[in-house]
């Protein structure tokens, strides 16, 4: 059966380019472009837990980010001094440096997000099988671990509560329940496992060749998507190592200038890979 729509191989280049742009190029324009370009497309595809999910780690990783002040006090710009003592000053470019972390962090978490909706593991599988069959399962396999996992929680855990076993008498009685469900379902978690690997192994995987239900065409459009992923990457790149994207924190805080032809090519380019998420809906 053959599907019409974006090849596995170019979701994967794209994918790969983003992140290695979103890694390397740590500007805040340059996130913000990357971030509002992978919420749009998860919105778009309806990623409503994963969204939710998404939003309840931001705190987490702001608090996280606060504690950069407290131990690097490097910076001229003083906000104040920790316990009165002048020898631990807080500074406006160390707290921003632990913001700016943060932020790069979770662009990159939603960004990996947007792209498990494109990247399925039956793609993965596609992509790797012919050459790397064992990785290949191996890819599916953890892909599919975490939802498995929360699956049997939450079956074990209903069935725990319906037949009376649920203890929630103090704080201790919450704890040996909770221990329990978390045992039994890595139990059925890892039983699941290795009931597929003999399923696998008795149908001779890895040992010959075979071949996919779904069948994708690589067409005339991939080609045009992977060699403007291409070309974008290496523009940015080329660009990066010329001078352009760079932000600096210590001692003084500098974004660089936008007049600077290189700034401007990183942030066009930018610009440009983001609203390519669209190709992939």
């Amino acid at each position: 059966m053959y599907r019409k729509e974006t090849h596995p191989f170019t979701g994967l280049f794209y994918f790969c380019a983003v992140i290695v742009v979103c890694l390397l190029v740590k500007h805040p324009v340059v996130q913000g472009v990357f971030f509002f370009g992978a919420l749009v497309f998860c919105l778009l595809k309806k990623n409503w837990n994963g969204i939710k999910t998404f939003f309840k780690l931001i705190p987490f990783f702001l608090v996280f980010s606060c504690f950069n002040p407290l131990v690097s006090h490097w910076g001229n710009t003083v906000i104040f001094y920790l316990f009165s003592d002048k020898s631990k000053p807080v500074t406006l470019e160390s707290f921003c440096f632990g913001l700016n972390t943060a932020a790069v962090l979770l662009t990159v978490l939603l960004i990996f997000m947007a792209f498990s909706k494109i990247l399925t593991g039956e793609k993965l599988h596609y992509i790797f099988s012919p050459v790397f069959p064992n990785l290949s399962i191996m890819i599916v396999m953890v892909f599919r671990l975490l939802p498995m996992f929360s699956l049997r929680w939450k079956e074990i855990a209903e069935g725990r509560e319906a037949l009376g076993l649920k203890n929630s008498s103090g704080f201790k009685g919450k704890i040996k329940n909770g221990k329990e469900i978390l045992l039994a379902s890595i139990a059925s978690t890892l039983e699941d496992g290795k009931i597929t690997a003999l399923s696998m192994e008795d149908r001779g995987w890895g040992k010959s060749k075979r071949t996919h239900y779904i069948k994708y065409s690589f067409t005339f459009g991939d080609f045009l998507i992977s060699l403007a992923s291409l070309s974008l990457l290496f523009l940015i790149v080329f660009s990066y190592i010329k001078g352009g994207g760079k932000i600096i924190f210590y001692p003084e805080i500098d974004v660089g200038d936008f007049n600077l032809i290189w700034n401007r090519i990183i942030f066009f380019s930018s610009v440009v890979l983001s609203a390519m998420f669209p190709f992939f809906l």
